[in-house]
């Protein structure tokens, strides 16, 4: 049994309707019935310390093999996947409890930069198959979506757990199959690490 933590948020700022919320819950209701996975779906509030204290409780609770957060990236105009996440808070707006800190870490403790520990060329290819252009990214920004990024490959550094963030552009026509396709792609690279 694969156990699969799969994230998304609300919306906030200018994003009245955020594809990684319905995506998530969307997709999460399909993937639920996937043979040999064990999914926990959630939607992390858009606020730096409700969600960096919910991504450790679920971390420690659940102990997954994988972890893939979605949010949405405004200016993007294709899927991306991350494969760095940064230890610094520069918030550009304030999140949905008003908190607008700039310039501090993710974490005092941790170093400057993670590296992603999902199968990203597994997970572009699948997305090309699926006709979804993708591309990958170095810079999960410096919001939440990188806070969460950061604070999860925190709280699994040594678990062995895949983790990692998966950024959605606004008006993606159907976020629920580009979830599925990515997290069917992460599971099935778990399973057959050769292929």
């Amino acid at each position: 049994m694969t156990k699969v933590v799969l994230t998304g948020f609300g919306p906030f700022g200018s994003v009245a309707v955020n594809p990684a919320h319905a995506g998530v819950l969307d997709a999460g209701m399909a993937l639920y019935t996937d043979d040999g996975v064990q999914l926990v779906v959630e939607i992390l509030p858009v606020e730096f310390d409700r969600a960096r204290e919910r991504v450790r409780a679920l971390a420690a609770s659940v102990e997954p093999d994988v972890w893939v957060s979605f949010g949405v990236a405004e200016e993007r105009s294709v899927v991306t996947p991350e494969r760095v996440a940064h230890n610094e808070i520069d918030a550009r707006i304030p999140d949905n409890a008003g908190a607008r800190p700039v310039g501090v870490p993710v974490d005092a403790d941790g170093p400057a930069t993670l590296q992603a520990t999902l199968p990203t060329e597994a997970i572009l290819t699948a997305l090309a198959e699926s006709g979804v252009a993708a591309e990958a990214s170095d810079s999960a920004g410096r919001y939440v979506c990188n806070a969460v990024l950061y604070t999860a490959l925190r709280a699994l550094e040594g678990s062995g757990a895949r983790v990692g963030f998966v950024h959605l552009p606004p008006g993606l026509p159907e976020p629920n199959e580009v979830v599925k396709t990515v997290v069917r792609a992460v599971v099935a690279a778990g399973r057959n690490p050769e292929a």
